[in-house]
């Protein structure tokens, strides 16, 4: 199973959590990309790289741009976004694999989470109990993205997803310019809606790292959010670029759904923004 799955890594001076991923997967018979941003690469005699771990080092591609250039390697059937700290359970991704294979009208599946840090001991917490028996199953695209949208509570970016949906987000991404950060995984969670179902299983799948505060770099700037871009006048050329990016994809309707499910998650984050 996880043969047909390729785990997708960006990371930037983190290069103890590099060599933490690579312990972790090097006998693992699925493909990782590595997307180092960081000042240096890895030191060339420290890199024990196995035939399914493939490391790139880019030090003046912003994240979109390594993200597409991750989307054009990709030769497996599914992939999935994995931050550099968090562990993935290859069990888990194995019967999310089964399950789309027996379900095709399902686009991304995923299991549940948990939230660990370590200091003196390690300590873990469940988390996302919302997500519990989770299945956005109507036929119509509209109606899967208006669902993912409010109440917003499911990322398909941490989900094993079809390969197509990372192909699709990437020829948006490739025709944009300054983006927000989390346009990328909103881009991706609503193109994986209007593509096919989504479906959580109740199997633990994702180990989320509380040991590193939130990435807040030029690359992933946490005052530089969606909800505020999408409505900015400050923004115009920008905003105008995504739109016409949406044209990328000549599929019936699918800008019309995109910008449906960004302007619904949008107005409902400003609306409740004194609660996130």
């Amino acid at each position: 199973m996880l043969q047909d799955l390729t785990i997708i890594i960006p990371t930037r001076e983190r290069h103890d959590y590099i060599f933490r991923q690579i312990e972790y997967w090097k006998n693992e018979n699925v493909k990782l990309i590595i997307l180092d941003q960081s000042k240096s690469p890895l030191p060339q005699n420290n890199l024990f790289l196995s035939d399914n771990i493939k490391y790139y080092h880019f030090l003046n591609k912003n994240l979109f741009e390594r993200i597409s250039f991750a989307s054009s390697l990709i030769t497996s059937e599914y992939a999935i976004y994995l931050p550099d700290d968090e562990f993935l359970i290859p069990k888990t991704l194995s019967r999310c694999i089964n399950f789309l294979d027996k379900n095709k009208d399902y686009v991304s599946c995923a299991g549940r989470s948990i939230e660990f840090s370590i200091k003196n001991r390690i300590v873990a917490r469940n988390i996302y109990e919302n997500l519990n028996d989770f299945d956005i199953n109507f036929d119509d695209p509209y109606e899967r993205t208006l669902n993912l949208a409010h109440p917003y509570k499911f990322q398909p970016i941490h989900s094993v997803s079809k390969s197509d949906v990372w192909k699709d987000v990437s020829k948006i991404l490739l025709k944009c310019k300054d983006l927000p950060p989390d346009m990328f995984e909103l881009l991706f969670g609503f193109t994986a809606a209007y593509l096919g179902k989504l479906k959580v299983i109740n199997e633990l799948m994702n180990l989320r790292s509380n040991e590193n505060p939130p990435v807040d770099t030029i690359d992933w700037n946490q005052k530089f959010l969606a909800p505020k871009w999408f409505y900015s006048l400050n923004h115009k050329s920008e905003i105008e670029s995504f739109l016409n990016a949406l044209d990328e994809i000549e599929l019936p309707n699918f800008k019309n759904s995109i910008i449906m499910g960004i302007n619904s998650y949008c107005l409902n984050f400003l609306i409740n923004e004194k609660s996130y």
